[in-house]
């Protein structure tokens, strides 16, 4: 596997926690308006995504995914 190979799993992983919790969230009723159970607004974990997403950024590569 090539290093942007890899690259693009973790973004991808990246996306998929952060879209779990906000789903999570909102399917036991909570509001945009509270926080996440990582202390975060849903608006925060929308911008983590974006920032994955951004295969001009590499912002993602100091992150980990979520311990739950």
């Amino acid at each position: 596997m090539t290093s942007v190979e890899r690259d693009f799993i973790k973004r991808l992983k990246l996306v998929i926690d952060d879209a779990n919790v906000i789903i999570e969230h909102l399917e036991q009723g909570k509001g945009l308006e509270n926080d996440t159970k990582h202390g975060a607004t849903i608006y925060t974990h929308l911008d983590n995504i974006s920032i994955a997403l951004d295969l001009g950024s590499y912002e993602h590569l100091k992150w980990n995914l979520f311990k739950d």
